[in-house]
């Protein structure tokens, strides 16, 4: 679900950001400035992800503030598309998709590959992963199958009225991170085993106290 999550976000949408600037009234030259900068503002999002965000925040935690900021995001430009189109609402929606993507490689497109890597046990952890990225390109394919006809004109043309679909399952994602997810961040694979062996609730895995197992030839005491 942490693969899934990244279509569930809303990547078919933000990511076709360059037609979409076409329907909402900019120009070619724009989308094509538009489009490369907000390469660049994914790339700064990455970077930021390695170095100042996943080696100090919980992943859970992590997963969770970008999958509802993603969700809040496309609801505004959602609604912006109700207004009649302005300059104004133009620069608002183009503003929000840049926003987007920086937030999205910030936590979910990172954290999508970390979370299965870290969750899946030892003897799982490969089919795991396999199962995890394979579910993502079902998904996937049928998202980018929905799309097309989503912003199409001579189908049904939302425009920008699909942020308000991809808002509704990134909230959905957002509930099962909620409930689901548990803190993988500082527990060993060894610990996040007891903790499932045990039914932890997720929401209580980082701050499960585990305690140390009594070495052969130490005391009791030698532990407290």
């Amino acid at each position: 679900m942490a693969f899934v999550g990244q279509v569930l976000s809303g990547t078919s949408f933000a990511y076709n950001s360059t037609y979409f600037f076409q329907q909402i009234g900019l120009r070619t030259s724009d989308d094509y400035k538009l489009n490369v900068g907000g390469i660049g503002i994914a790339l700064l999002g990455t970077i930021t992800s390695w170095f100042c965000i996943m080696p100090y925040v919980g992943r859970r935690r992590m997963y969770l503030f970008g999958m509802v900021t993603l969700s809040t995001i496309l609801l505004l430009v959602g609604l912006l598309a109700i207004k009649d189109s302005s300059s104004t609402i133009v620069i608002g929606q183009t503003a929000l998709i840049l926003l987007w993507k920086f937030i999205f490689q910030l936590s979910i497109g990172q954290l999508g590959w970390a979370i299965p890597a870290e969750i899946g046990s030892t003897r799982l952890r490969q089919k795991t992963i396999c199962l995890a990225r394979t579910s993502y390109y079902l998904v996937d394919t049928l998202a980018k199958t929905i799309e097309p006809y989503l912003m199409n004109p001579t189908k049904w043309n939302l425009k920008g009225y699909r942020g308000l679909l991809w808002a509704g399952t990134a909230l959905i994602a957002a509930t099962w991170t909620f409930f689901r997810l548990p803190e993988t961040k500082g527990r060993s694979f060894e610990e996040l085993e007891i903790l499932f062996e045990r039914d932890v609730p997720t929401r209580e895995f980082a701050s499960y106290k585990i305690e140390r197992p009594v070495a052969r030839g130490e005391s009791e005491l030698d532990n407290r």
